[in-house]
């Protein structure tokens, strides 16, 4: 039972370390008839496209429909993204390019680091490895006991040879 618990132990710090990793990929397979439903209920179906780009951090990234948004919203976003001020061309750029960048999932290769004199400053590794020291000292455990009784079992049987028991089973040992 304390192997379970400590099985189990090691997966809840896992899903932990790990929470938007494992939202994002439910959230990926997610059924498209389930996603509109769910971007009905935030009142955002008539503001985006029931379609996932991605993630950035643990937000979902969906194309905007620019068509449904009010005016003064249509206005601020075409003024921040456009290249020259609508109302005065002659005033030219109005806003500097600004160039960001989005790491979006892809099935391409996950790293972990492996825990040495460095944590990788993922202190739920240094939890894991506290709890697999457990795990480690209970199988030791175990398996001195298993010894323990391995050794009463020979001692029985050797007494029963001396005494011949074996060819005499209604003799009683004591």
């Amino acid at each position: 039972m304390a192997l379970v618990q400590a099985d189990f132990k090691k997966l809840i710090l896992h899903i932990q370390a790990n929470k938007n990793y494992y939202i994002n990929s439910i959230l990926l397979y997610e059924d498209t008839s389930d996603r509109l439903i769910r971007l009905k209920a935030h009142g955002l179906l008539d503001y985006v496209e029931n379609e996932l780009l991605g993630f950035t951090g643990d937000f979902s990234v969906f194309p905007l429909n620019i068509e449904n948004l009010d005016a003064s919203t249509k206005r601020s976003l075409l003024l921040k993204f456009s290249q020259f001020n609508p109302d005065d061309e002659k005033l030219g750029p109005s806003i500097k390019e600004k160039a960001e960048e989005f790491n979006l999932p892809t099935s391409g290769v996950y790293i972990e680091s492996i825990l040495g004199k460095c944590d990788a400053l993922e202190p739920y590794l240094l939890e894991r490895r506290e709890i697999e020291k457990e795990m480690a000292k209970i199988q030791n455990n175990i398996a001195a006991e298993k010894l323990n009784q391995l050794k009463k079992e020979t001692e029985r049987m050797q007494k029963r040879l001396e005494s011949d028991q074996l060819s005499n089973p209604n003799l009683d040992l004591k």
